[in-house]
Protein backbone atom coordinates (compact mmCIF):
# COMPACT_ATOMS: atom_id res chain seq x y z
CA UNK A 1 0.00 0.00 0.00
CA UNK A 2 1.55 3.72 -0.85
CA UNK A 3 0.43 6.36 0.83
CA UNK A 4 -1.30 10.15 0.08
CA UNK A 5 1.75 11.68 0.23
CA UNK A 6 3.48 9.40 -2.16
CA UNK A 7 0.28 10.02 -4.35
CA UNK A 8 1.03 13.46 -4.12
CA UNK A 9 4.24 13.95 -5.35
CA UNK A 10 3.01 11.55 -8.35
CA UNK A 11 0.64 13.85 -9.08
CA UNK A 12 3.25 16.77 -8.92
CA UNK A 13 5.15 14.83 -11.29
CA UNK A 14 2.27 14.32 -13.82
CA UNK A 15 -0.07 16.69 -13.54
CA UNK A 16 1.62 19.66 -11.87
CA UNK A 17 0.74 22.09 -8.93
CA UNK A 18 -2.54 23.17 -9.82
CA UNK A 19 -3.94 19.60 -8.91
CA UNK A 20 -5.49 18.95 -5.39
CA UNK A 21 -5.06 16.93 -2.76
CA UNK A 22 -8.59 15.74 -2.96
CA UNK A 23 -7.56 13.71 -6.11
CA UNK A 24 -5.99 11.19 -2.96
CA UNK A 25 -9.93 9.91 -2.99
CA UNK A 26 -9.75 9.49 -6.21
CA UNK A 27 -6.48 6.67 -6.26
CA UNK A 28 -7.54 5.22 -2.87
CA UNK A 29 -3.80 4.91 -1.77
CA UNK A 30 -3.69 1.61 -3.35
CA UNK A 31 -1.22 0.28 -6.15
CA UNK A 32 -2.41 0.98 -9.47
CA UNK A 33 -3.71 -1.87 -11.30
CA UNK A 34 -3.29 -1.45 -14.67
CA UNK A 35 -6.62 -0.36 -15.51
CA UNK A 36 -5.29 3.39 -15.36
CA UNK A 37 -3.58 5.70 -17.40
CA UNK A 38 0.09 4.04 -16.25
CA UNK A 39 2.40 3.80 -18.90
CA UNK A 40 6.33 3.55 -18.27
CA UNK A 41 8.29 7.02 -18.98
CA UNK A 42 10.99 5.33 -21.18
CA UNK A 43 8.12 4.69 -23.57
CA UNK A 44 6.73 8.38 -23.81
CA UNK A 45 6.89 9.84 -26.92
CA UNK A 46 6.77 6.28 -29.08
CA UNK A 47 3.30 5.48 -31.09
CA UNK A 48 2.94 2.76 -33.51
CA UNK A 49 1.01 3.46 -36.67
CA UNK A 50 -1.94 0.74 -37.55
CA UNK A 51 -2.89 -0.67 -40.45
CA UNK A 52 -4.17 2.30 -41.96
CA UNK A 53 -1.83 4.64 -41.37
CA UNK A 54 -3.74 6.96 -39.05
CA UNK A 55 -2.86 10.52 -38.68
CA UNK A 56 -2.53 11.46 -34.87
CA UNK A 57 -1.57 13.94 -33.12
CA UNK A 58 -0.80 13.33 -29.41
CA UNK A 59 -1.19 16.11 -26.48
CA UNK A 60 1.89 18.26 -24.63
CA UNK A 61 4.90 16.59 -23.55
CA UNK A 62 3.92 13.61 -25.69
CA UNK A 63 0.14 13.01 -24.89
CA UNK A 64 -0.92 9.00 -24.86
CA UNK A 65 2.66 7.52 -25.62
CA UNK A 66 1.59 4.26 -26.42
CA UNK A 67 -1.17 3.35 -28.30
CA UNK A 68 -1.73 -0.12 -30.13
CA UNK A 69 -4.71 0.71 -31.83
CA UNK A 70 -2.81 2.83 -34.91
CA UNK A 71 -2.41 5.92 -33.87
CA UNK A 72 1.04 8.06 -33.74
CA UNK A 73 1.51 10.55 -30.33
CA UNK A 74 4.01 13.30 -30.73
CA UNK A 75 6.39 13.30 -28.11
CA UNK A 76 9.39 14.34 -27.30
CA UNK A 77 12.28 12.58 -26.64
CA UNK A 78 11.33 9.07 -27.89
CA UNK A 79 12.49 7.28 -31.07
CA UNK A 80 10.09 8.98 -33.16
CA UNK A 81 9.29 5.94 -34.90
CA UNK A 82 6.12 4.62 -36.73
CA UNK A 83 5.02 2.03 -38.87
CA UNK A 84 3.15 3.65 -41.42
CA UNK A 85 -0.47 1.74 -43.27
CA UNK A 86 -0.98 0.74 -46.54
CA UNK A 87 -2.90 4.15 -47.52
CA UNK A 88 0.73 5.63 -46.75
CA UNK A 89 -0.82 8.68 -44.39
CA UNK A 90 1.88 10.50 -42.52
CA UNK A 91 2.05 10.47 -38.55
CA UNK A 92 3.22 13.30 -36.58
CA UNK A 93 6.60 12.63 -35.44
CA UNK A 94 6.49 9.16 -37.01
CA UNK A 95 6.73 7.75 -40.20
CA UNK A 96 5.85 8.39 -43.58
CA UNK A 97 4.36 5.87 -45.51
CA UNK A 98 4.23 5.34 -49.43
CA UNK A 99 2.72 3.35 -51.98
CA UNK A 100 5.83 2.20 -53.02
CA UNK A 101 6.67 0.86 -49.29
CA UNK A 102 7.52 2.05 -45.84
CA UNK A 103 9.59 5.09 -45.33
CA UNK A 104 10.89 5.53 -41.40
CA UNK A 105 11.36 9.32 -40.42
CA UNK A 106 13.20 10.02 -37.34
CA UNK A 107 11.31 12.76 -35.08
CA UNK A 108 12.87 16.54 -34.45
CA UNK A 109 14.88 15.14 -31.34
CA UNK A 110 17.56 12.93 -32.72
CA UNK A 111 15.29 10.08 -34.04
CA UNK A 112 16.11 7.18 -36.70
CA UNK A 113 15.59 7.24 -40.03
CA UNK A 114 15.75 4.38 -42.82
CA UNK A 115 14.30 5.05 -46.16
CA UNK A 116 12.92 1.74 -48.24
CA UNK A 117 15.86 0.75 -50.88
CA UNK A 118 14.28 0.93 -54.61
CA UNK A 119 13.67 -2.24 -55.92
CA UNK A 120 16.12 -3.02 -59.33
CA UNK A 121 14.58 -3.05 -62.78
CA UNK A 122 12.78 -5.87 -63.53
CA UNK A 123 13.63 -8.45 -65.99
CA UNK A 124 11.00 -10.56 -67.67
CA UNK A 125 12.58 -13.27 -69.62
CA UNK A 126 11.88 -13.96 -73.21
CA UNK A 127 13.74 -15.25 -76.89
CA UNK A 128 16.93 -13.72 -77.14
CA UNK A 129 16.65 -11.57 -80.43
CA UNK A 130 19.74 -10.00 -82.47
CA UNK A 131 18.98 -6.01 -81.19
CA UNK A 132 21.22 -5.01 -78.75
CA UNK A 133 19.25 -5.73 -75.42
CA UNK A 134 19.14 -8.75 -73.45
CA UNK A 135 16.12 -10.52 -73.67
CA UNK A 136 16.24 -13.26 -71.80
CA UNK A 137 17.95 -11.94 -68.88
CA UNK A 138 21.25 -13.66 -68.41
CA UNK A 139 23.49 -11.19 -68.42
CA UNK A 140 24.53 -11.02 -71.99
CA UNK A 141 23.34 -9.66 -75.26
CA UNK A 142 22.47 -10.95 -78.21
CA UNK A 143 24.52 -14.21 -77.26
CA UNK A 144 25.85 -17.34 -79.27
CA UNK A 145 24.45 -17.78 -82.42
CA UNK A 146 21.43 -14.96 -81.91
CA UNK A 147 22.49 -12.74 -84.93
CA UNK A 148 23.30 -13.65 -88.76
CA UNK A 149 26.51 -13.33 -90.03
CA UNK A 150 25.53 -10.33 -92.06
CA UNK A 151 22.98 -8.55 -89.08
CA UNK A 152 24.17 -7.07 -85.82
CA UNK A 153 21.64 -5.88 -82.84
CA UNK A 154 22.08 -2.19 -81.23
CA UNK A 155 20.02 -0.38 -78.78
CA UNK A 156 18.95 3.16 -78.75
CA UNK A 157 17.11 4.34 -75.55
CA UNK A 158 16.43 1.43 -74.61
CA UNK A 159 14.49 0.51 -78.16
CA UNK A 160 16.44 -2.61 -79.64
CA UNK A 161 17.42 -2.27 -83.73
CA UNK A 162 18.83 -5.03 -86.21
CA UNK A 163 20.39 -4.08 -89.10
CA UNK A 164 21.59 -6.52 -91.77
CA UNK A 165 23.64 -5.80 -94.96
CA UNK A 166 22.23 -8.57 -96.84
CA UNK A 167 20.51 -7.45 -99.94
CA UNK A 168 16.48 -8.28 -99.95
CA UNK A 169 13.15 -6.91 -101.33
CA UNK A 170 10.87 -5.06 -98.98
CA UNK A 171 8.56 -8.04 -98.78
CA UNK A 172 10.77 -10.16 -97.81
CA UNK A 173 12.89 -7.37 -95.37
CA UNK A 174 9.72 -7.33 -93.64
CA UNK A 175 9.14 -10.91 -93.02
CA UNK A 176 12.77 -10.99 -91.57
CA UNK A 177 11.79 -8.65 -89.02
CA UNK A 178 9.00 -10.13 -88.16
CA UNK A 179 10.14 -13.74 -87.59
CA UNK A 180 12.44 -11.42 -84.92
CA UNK A 181 9.41 -9.69 -83.15
CA UNK A 182 9.83 -6.20 -84.87
CA UNK A 183 9.17 -4.49 -87.96
CA UNK A 184 11.16 -2.05 -90.34
CA UNK A 185 12.33 1.25 -88.57
CA UNK A 186 10.63 4.23 -88.03
CA UNK A 187 12.92 7.25 -87.75
CA UNK A 188 10.25 9.39 -86.39
CA UNK A 189 12.86 11.80 -84.78
CA UNK A 190 16.15 13.77 -86.15
CA UNK A 191 17.48 12.39 -82.84
CA UNK A 192 16.17 8.68 -83.48
CA UNK A 193 17.68 8.97 -87.56
CA UNK A 194 20.97 10.21 -86.40
CA UNK A 195 21.19 7.01 -83.38
CA UNK A 196 20.14 4.52 -85.84
CA UNK A 197 22.28 5.69 -88.72
CA UNK A 198 25.38 5.33 -86.30
CA UNK A 199 24.04 2.41 -85.01
CA UNK A 200 24.70 0.89 -88.75
CA UNK A 201 27.65 2.78 -89.20
CA UNK A 202 29.40 0.76 -86.45
CA UNK A 203 28.02 -2.83 -87.16
CA UNK A 204 30.52 -5.32 -87.42
CA UNK A 205 29.21 -6.80 -90.90
CA UNK A 206 30.02 -7.31 -94.51
CA UNK A 207 29.40 -4.50 -96.52
CA UNK A 208 26.37 -4.71 -99.11
CA UNK A 209 28.33 -4.90 -102.67
CA UNK A 210 27.72 -2.04 -104.93
CA UNK A 211 26.13 -0.12 -102.66
CA UNK A 212 28.35 2.26 -101.27
CA UNK A 213 26.26 4.85 -99.58
CA UNK A 214 23.95 1.83 -98.02
CA UNK A 215 20.57 2.56 -98.57
CA UNK A 216 18.90 0.67 -96.39
CA UNK A 217 15.06 -0.45 -95.86
CA UNK A 218 13.20 1.51 -93.56
CA UNK A 219 9.29 1.19 -92.37
CA UNK A 220 7.86 4.32 -94.80
CA UNK A 221 5.57 2.96 -97.63
CA UNK A 222 2.53 5.02 -99.94
CA UNK A 223 2.11 1.18 -101.45
CA UNK A 224 -1.60 1.68 -100.26
CA UNK A 225 -2.64 4.54 -101.78
CA UNK A 226 -0.21 6.89 -103.49
CA UNK A 227 0.64 10.05 -102.54
CA UNK A 228 -0.04 8.81 -98.97
CA UNK A 229 2.84 8.24 -97.03
CA UNK A 230 2.65 5.87 -93.19
CA UNK A 231 4.38 3.89 -91.10
CA UNK A 232 3.94 0.77 -91.75
CA UNK A 233 3.41 -2.64 -89.73
CA UNK A 234 3.54 -5.71 -90.21
CA UNK A 235 2.09 -9.43 -88.34
CA UNK A 236 3.66 -8.70 -85.00
CA UNK A 237 3.26 -4.38 -84.87
CA UNK A 238 -0.19 -2.25 -86.07
CA UNK A 239 0.64 0.26 -88.92
CA UNK A 240 1.38 3.85 -87.63
CA UNK A 241 0.86 7.62 -88.28
CA UNK A 242 0.92 9.48 -91.50
CA UNK A 243 3.86 11.30 -92.05
CA UNK A 244 3.15 12.86 -95.46
CA UNK A 245 0.96 13.85 -98.49
CA UNK A 246 1.64 14.29 -102.02
CA UNK A 247 4.68 14.33 -104.31
CA UNK A 248 8.21 16.18 -103.18
CA UNK A 249 7.63 19.78 -101.76
CA UNK A 250 8.82 21.38 -104.69
CA UNK A 251 5.78 20.11 -106.10
CA UNK A 252 3.67 20.60 -103.69
CA UNK A 253 3.88 17.86 -101.21
CA UNK A 254 3.67 18.82 -97.24
CA UNK A 255 4.04 16.89 -93.82
CA UNK A 256 1.61 15.55 -92.15
CA UNK A 257 0.81 16.83 -88.20
CA UNK A 258 4.00 17.85 -88.27
CA UNK A 259 6.00 14.76 -88.08
CA UNK A 260 9.44 13.86 -89.32
CA UNK A 261 10.55 13.62 -92.59
CA UNK A 262 14.04 13.51 -94.23
CA UNK A 263 13.50 13.90 -98.07
CA UNK A 264 16.27 14.11 -99.93
CA UNK A 265 16.03 17.08 -102.76
CA UNK A 266 13.18 16.34 -105.19
CA UNK A 267 11.75 13.40 -102.97
CA UNK A 268 9.72 11.59 -103.39
CA UNK A 269 9.16 11.97 -107.44
CA UNK A 270 7.19 8.23 -107.62
CA UNK A 271 9.50 7.28 -110.64
CA UNK A 272 8.66 4.17 -111.92
CA UNK A 273 6.00 3.19 -108.99
CA UNK A 274 8.33 3.84 -106.52
CA UNK A 275 6.07 3.30 -103.46
CA UNK A 276 9.19 2.12 -100.92
CA UNK A 277 11.34 4.57 -98.28
CA UNK A 278 14.77 3.98 -98.06
CA UNK A 279 17.77 5.93 -96.14
CA UNK A 280 21.32 6.83 -97.35
CA UNK A 281 23.32 6.07 -94.10
CA UNK A 282 26.65 7.63 -95.90
CA UNK A 283 24.99 10.22 -98.30
CA UNK A 284 26.36 10.17 -101.76
CA UNK A 285 26.86 13.05 -104.55
CA UNK A 286 23.42 13.65 -104.41
CA UNK A 287 22.20 12.82 -100.76
CA UNK A 288 23.38 13.98 -97.41
CA UNK A 289 23.76 10.66 -95.18
CA UNK A 290 20.39 10.03 -93.84
CA UNK A 291 18.65 11.65 -95.78
CA UNK A 292 15.25 9.85 -97.64
CA UNK A 293 14.26 8.20 -101.19
CA UNK A 294 11.30 6.38 -102.44
CA UNK A 295 12.52 3.01 -104.51
CA UNK A 296 10.21 0.45 -105.80
CA UNK A 297 9.42 -2.04 -103.49
CA UNK A 298 11.01 -5.15 -105.41
CA UNK A 299 14.62 -3.46 -105.22
CA UNK A 300 17.05 -5.23 -103.24
CA UNK A 301 18.59 -3.58 -100.50
CA UNK A 302 19.88 -4.03 -96.72
CA UNK A 303 16.98 -3.17 -93.99
CA UNK A 304 16.46 -2.09 -90.51
CA UNK A 305 14.58 -3.10 -88.03
CA UNK A 306 13.06 -2.51 -84.50
CA UNK A 307 11.25 -3.53 -81.74
CA UNK A 308 7.32 -1.93 -81.53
Amino acid sequence: MRSCLTIRALELALFGAGCSVAACSMFACSAPDGRELFVPLELAGRGVGGAAGVESSGGANGGAPFVTGGTSGEGQGGLGIALGGASGTTASGGAESSDAGVRDAGGEDGGLSVDAAPLPPLCLPENERCDGLDNDCDGEIDSGATCAAECAGFAVGGRGYMFCSSALARVTAQARCQAEGMRLAWLETPEESEAVLAGIAAADVPAPAGNAEVLTHIGGSDVADEGEWFWVGNGVAVGGPQFWEGPSAMFGGEIVDDAYVAWANLEPNDENGEDCAVVSVFGSAIREPGEWDDRGCEVELPFVCETP
